[in-house]
């Protein structure tokens, strides 16, 4: 759970910076999907 925990704060943080790199929403919307899914995976 701690891995999968510290595997996910590295995933958002990589998205949230490709976000703002981007300006795109539509980054920041594919990273709470992906968040999501990671989280009941």
């Amino acid at each position: 759970m701690v891995n999968k925990a510290g595997g996910l704060w590295v995933v958002l943080h990589s998205f949230g910076w490709f976000g703002v790199w981007f300006h795109r929403r539509e980054v920041s919307l594919a990273t709470v999907v992906l968040a999501g899914s990671w989280l009941f995976v």
